[in-house]
């Protein structure tokens, strides 16, 4: 069989943003240009404008509890079920930059976006509400460029300089060990010990283990 690299070239499989496992094992792949792919076995299934995507520049994919498929575009958020457009959130994340629009949904089915700088969203009954995680203060807000769930359910955001989790309901600020040198959270993976590894915008990765930063 060619290699996956042979085949994304054959098929234009360029420019990929973000990546997704789902339950199945498939592989979902969100592009700059052309929309959405799903690496079946031995087949590329092909998702874009002409299927009922918003736009063709995906830049973060999440999936729910029920198997759908959530996706964040260029011109708002696409849900797809069992391969077939199920709803469309036009307009709901204007504001923030195209290339770092994001969508997570959690455990519970609970769907979360970014609309501007610092503004973060929550779906409720059928419609994106404000959801503050910050007390405000004097200044721009951070820009949140990270959305992770852990293993036991807290749900956190990596914004510039700032770490905030989400636990039984309530938001709190993690403290990061000189928070200056980290000017833009862009990954986040707590490993098998507990401690948190976070991947920046130009600073490299980080260790935070200890009250340590390495």
């Amino acid at each position: 069989e060619a290699p996956l690299k042979e085949i994304a070239q054959q098929i234009g499989l360029e420019n990929v943003r973000c990546l997704l496992t789902d339950r199945e094992g498939s592989l979902w792949f969100g592009t700059e240009f052309d929309g959405l792919f799903r690496l079946l076995p031995r087949r590329f299934v092909t998702l874009t404008r002409k299927d009922g995507l918003l736009h063709d520049f995906v830049s973060s994919i999440s999936e729910g509890p029920d198997g759908s498929i959530w996706l964040a575009t260029k011109l708002g958020l696409d849900q797809f079920k069992q391969g077939r457009k199920f709803a469309s959130h036009p307009g709901e994340i204007q504001g923030h930059p195209p290339d770092r629009r994001l969508v997570h949904v959690d455990r519970s089915g609970g769907v979360w976006t970014v609309k501007e700088p610092g503004i973060l969203l929550h779906l409720q009954a059928g419609r994106f509400v404000e959801a503050p995680f910050r007390p405000e203060s004097p200044g721009a807000r951070p820009l949140i460029r990270a959305f992770y769930e852990d293993p036991e359910g807290r749900l956190w955001l990596g914004a510039d300089g700032e770490l905030w989790f989400r636990e039984k309901g309530q938001w709190h600020l993690f403290p990061i060990p000189e928070p200056n040198r980290i000017k833009g959270i862009r990954a986040i993976h707590r490993d098998r010990h507990g401690d948190l590894w976070l991947g920046t915008v130009e600073d490299g990765c980080f260790h935070v283990s200890g009250g340590q930063l390495s």
